[in-house]
């Protein structure tokens, strides 16, 4: 009933509290719902983040086979398949940064990261690159660190939460997989880029282990103990190494559960006998005749082979201080600077007729040097600085919900791989987690103006514009029933097509030409001088054969098949003294051949003014 006070309605006191209350109630309803979208839309962007990771660590056959299965160049079909899997993110990462209270990058992030894009754009733009396409992979690869950068540090805690169970699920995958198949390169091709990516899942999971419960918990533990597993079979020593180191800085790190410290500063202990024992554990490959055996831990995992790679690195980047060789031009590039040392054990030895070029730096900053220079380095280096010390940061800290901290450990676990090997610029599987990882660390609360929205999505849609043409069915058969695929416009494609029509008499001259393509693309390459020597030498053109073998020998002087065949050329044009000094070297190399040196004073012999002018006799032997 309502009663009438100096004409005004008059509503009971109960009854008026809770008509005012509604509206709050509704209100508060409204935000509570708001955030539930806001905290779900987060874990979708999360495992949108990890989708690169995730499709290439795929190791099934069924409903569809693994990606990059068979591919000869699986680096070009990741960056292509990674660049294209972050654009549900860049979609999503639009709406999750709207609004004032987000989490951002710091300024000096925004900083670095500009200074690295402008680097990668300049280098490309400004340099001289032969290499076109592995320039198109390293673009695609710089415009895709924004999205994975800013999608990272826009998770809130349960997003975070679920970033790390993804990550720790996709280590196992990629780890358990590889050793359940026997193929211990795994769905990557390679046993050093697998262990990579699957390191920061494998230290998140042992963090998990000591922070987490139930489930989680089982899943942390097996998926630090298949990693750990697949580092002493493989071997991979750098990766062993990275997860003891990690896990040692956060054993020091006060922690609320009094026996973690003791578990991880195990774990790390463990890792570390891994990389010590397990490698020298696993069969290693017949050695080349007549080579000698390295021995020692110098030799175990490329130890050696790295630190004389390294030691030339610099003279690399003092030839472009500025803005590098070119993004993906260090493969092209390279080579002449290679320690001669290094080109030998890095082809099976000395003696070994065989060639191998380097891929990549095997370090992370070295990488971008080189092809980035200064500028490059400035900018990865400083994301990598600002990273590394706002882990450092999380793990002093030691937050009650532990994903900040394990977050924190896999970052600084992939910053020790990224020293011995070259992750975050050369594996798109673990440079698209990597760079997501270091924006979670490196969030802090702020306003994302619309700009940067903007910019984000257009690095991203750019790269996989540019990502198209590498896709993995692009890829070829290369003939083989069920074999390897290649790209058609890779330099090895260049190279296979040029040796088949080397093989027929009739192509003698396309083939010609085909290795001057291959030369064009790779300045630098021992195999196309080698070949165009041959052809040159068999059409009969001695003094350009001859010009094109010495080429190939300055770049690799320790080439005992070059060597050889140099040998042969001037003992039958009639230089007895050019052609013993070669028969010599090769024996202070450690490759003495008594039947090579009779062979060759028989020819030395033969020699004379008459058959000095006539074409001689050439073979490649293939010693």
């Amino acid at each position: 009933m309502r009663a009438r006070i100096h004409g005004v309605p008059h509503k009971h006191p109960r009854l008026g509290a809770c008509t005012a209350a509604a509206p709050g109630r509704a209100f508060s309803q409204m935000n509570a719902d708001a955030m539930d979208d806001k905290r779900r839309t987060e874990r979708i962007l999360a495992l949108f983040l990890l989708l690169p990771a995730a499709i290439l660590a795929w190791p099934f056959s069924w409903p569809v086979a693994s990606p990059l299965a068979g591919d000869l160049l699986p680096h070009l079909a990741g960056t292509a398949l990674a660049a294209l899997a972050l654009l549900p993110a860049a979609g999503l990462l639009a709406f999750t940064m709207k609004g004032a209270g987000a989490l951002s990058l710091p300024r000096p992030a925004l900083l670095a990261l500009a200074l690295l894009l402008g680097a990668v754009l300049l280098s490309a733009g400004l340099g001289s690159g032969s290499d076109d396409q592995e320039m198109t992979r390293a673009l695609a690869w710089a415009l895709t660190i924004p999205v994975a950068l800013l999608g990272g540090a826009t998770l809130g805690t349960g997003a975070r939460r679920t970033l790390c169970t993804a990550a720790t699920t996709i280590s196992l995958v990629l780890t358990g997989g590889a050793i359940a198949g026997q193929e211990l390169a795994g769905t990557l091709g390679n046993t050093g880029v697998l262990s990579m990516a699957a390191l920061p899942g494998a230290v998140i999971g042992a963090m998990l282990l000591v922070g987490a419960s139930g489930p989680r918990r089982v899943l942390g533990a097996t998926a630090a103990a298949a990693f750990l597993l697949h580092a002493g079979l493989a071997p991979s020593l750098g990766g062993a190494l990275a997860f003891a180191a990690a896990l040692g800085v956060a054993a020091v790190c006060p922690r609320d559960v009094k026996w973690g410290s003791a578990l991880l500063a195990g774990l790390a202990a463990l890792g570390l006998a891994t990389a010590l024992i397990g490698g020298p554990l696993r069969p290693g490959p017949e050695p080349i005749p007549g080579s000698p055996v390295p021995t020692g831990l110098a030799e175990t995992g490329g130890v050696r082979v790295r630190l004389l790679v390294w030691s030339r690195v610099p003279s690399l980047v003092a030839e472009h201080p500025l803005l590098g060789a070119g993004p993906g031009q260090f493969q092209a590039t390279f080579p002449p600077h290679r320690d001669p040392t290094e080109a030998r054990l890095s082809a099976g030895g000395p003696c070994s007729p065989d060639e191998r070029e380097v891929e990549h730096a095997h370090h992370d900053l070295l990488q971008i040097a080189a092809e980035c220079g200064g500028l490059g380095l400035l900018g990865l280096g400083g994301l990598i600085l600002l990273a590394g010390l706002s882990s450092l940061g999380r793990l002093r800290e030691n937050p009650a919900e532990g994903s900040d901290a394990a977050l924190a450990v896999g970052v600084l676990a992939l910053f020790a791989g990224g020293l011995t090997h070259a992750p975050l610029t050369t594996s798109p599987g673990a440079s698209a987690l990597g760079f997501t990882l270091m924006g979670a660390v490196l969030a802090r609360p702020g306003t994302v103006q619309r700009w940067l929205i903007g910019a984000t999505l257009a690095s991203s849609l750019a790269a996989a514009w540019l990502a198209w043409p590498l896709l993995p069915w692009v890829a070829l058969p290369t003939g083989v029933p069920d074999g390897p695929r290649i790209h058609p416009d890779s330099v090895l494609a260049m190279e296979l097509q040029a040796q088949a029509l080397e093989a027929a008499p009739s192509t003698k001259e396309a083939a010609l030409d085909a290795w001057q393509g291959v030369l064009d693309r790779r300045p630098f390459s021992v195999v196309a001088w080698q070949h165009v020597g041959l052809l040159l030498l068999q059409r009969g053109d001695l003094p350009a054969g001859r010009v094109a073998w010495e080429e190939a020998l300055d770049i690799d002087p320790g080439h005992p098949r070059i060597r050889r065949n140099l040998a042969r050329l001037a003992a039958d044009s009639g230089r007895p003294d050019e052609a013993r000094n070669y028969v010599a070297g090769l024996a202070s190399d450690g490759c003495p051949d008594e039947d090579f040196a009779a062979e060759i004073e028989s020819r030395i012999a033969a020699a004379n003014p008459s058959a000095a002018s006539q074409s001689p006799t050439t073979r490649d032997d293939g010693r």
